[in-house]
């Protein structure tokens, strides 16, 4: 039987193609305006995706609903202090991601198990995103 640990290592490279890919280095964003602009747009990407995985959840029974919809509802809040932050600085988003980057092969998944990957792949790189929006912010602040 496959321990948690071989089951990780063996999607690590693995990865959704439709989702941008997060850099290592938050060395790269120098700029105030940037780190807004790139934590905006990559989480609109994760909020297309986590509504796909809630809705999911509900049409096929799954038993992790209340949990998708905390993870959803932490996102949007997340969404919303980077937007109002935006705002308040007078920064313009690049632009604004539309539903349809998710394409329907993504969406219409009737195997359990590849939408068990698919929802895996998805959570592992919000996790990877939310601090690497953390450790760039860290960074900047250190800097003033």
């Amino acid at each position: 039987m496959l321990a948690d640990e071989d089951f990780e290592s063996g999607l690590d490279s693995l990865r959704h193609g439709w989702l941008p890919e997060i850099s290592s280095s938050v060395n790269d964003i120098i700029e105030e305006g940037d780190a807004f602009r790139r934590s905006f747009q990559y989480l609109q990407y994760f909020a297309i995706g986590l509504e796909q995985l809630l809705l999911d959840q509900i049409l096929h029974e799954g038993r992790m609903i209340k949990e998708f919809r905390e993870i959803e509802d932490k996102l949007s809040q997340l969404l919303c202090e980077i937007q109002l932050g935006m705002w308040y600085r007078n920064i313009k988003p690049d632009k604004h991601i539309e539903f349809e980057v998710m394409t329907q092969e993504y969406r219409d998944i009737a195997d359990a198990s590849r939408r068990m990957i698919r929802d895996y792949l998805l959570l592992r790189d919000l996790v990877k995103l939310t601090d690497y929006i953390t450790q760039i912010f860290a960074n900047l602040a250190s800097h003033y």
